[in-house]
């Protein structure tokens, strides 16, 4: 992998394994279904219950802020043979990453869990993404490049 942008959209790549995106869409489903279960709770158990009812409605006005606020778009595509990052300010060009051009690659969390994947290239390149969503990708690197990860001692919760 080089660090110039390719247009995507010219190589027939087909069909991605996994497809990651900005927007958090089984999160955004769990707090809209808890925010209307607290709505609709409040609403039946035993009259009215306002505080019930006020906590449901901010949960699904924040997650209506979100869907409003936050544009959706690709990060990366998850082939087979190769990892397609896509360049943030344009989605049809993007960069190219063989998992066989990957000299190491390490996982790192912080404390809003957001991951991390840092790629030392053989080129001597470094690439990082970051994401909120990387487990499908760390867990593709588990099985296409297991012996590249930098051990760094901590639990790896996503190795399968």
């Amino acid at each position: 992998m080089n660090k110039e942008l390719i247009d995507i959209t010219s190589l027939n790549l087909g069909k991605p394994v996994y497809r990651m995106t900005l927007r958090p869409i089984l999160v955004l489903v769990i707090m809209t279904t808890f925010g209307l279960s607290l709505v609709l709770a409040g609403i039946q158990n035993f009259g009215l219950n306002w505080g019930i009812i006020l906590f449901g409605t901010i949960i699904l006005i924040l997650v209506i802020i979100f869907i409003l606020k936050v544009k959706d778009r690709r990060i990366a595509d998850l082939y087979e043979e190769l990892l397609v990052i896509y360049d943030f300010e344009d989605q049809s060009k993007g960069f190219l990453l063989p998992f066989s051009d990957i000299e190491t690659w390490e996982f790192k969390t912080d404390a809003v869990f957001k991951d991390t994947l840092v790629f030392l290239l053989k080129n001597g390149e470094t690439y990082v993404l970051e994401n909120y969503r990387g487990q499908k990708v760390i867990s593709m690197l588990h099985k296409k490049a297991p012996e590249k990860e930098v051990k760094n001692g901590l639990l790896k919760i996503f190795k399968k």
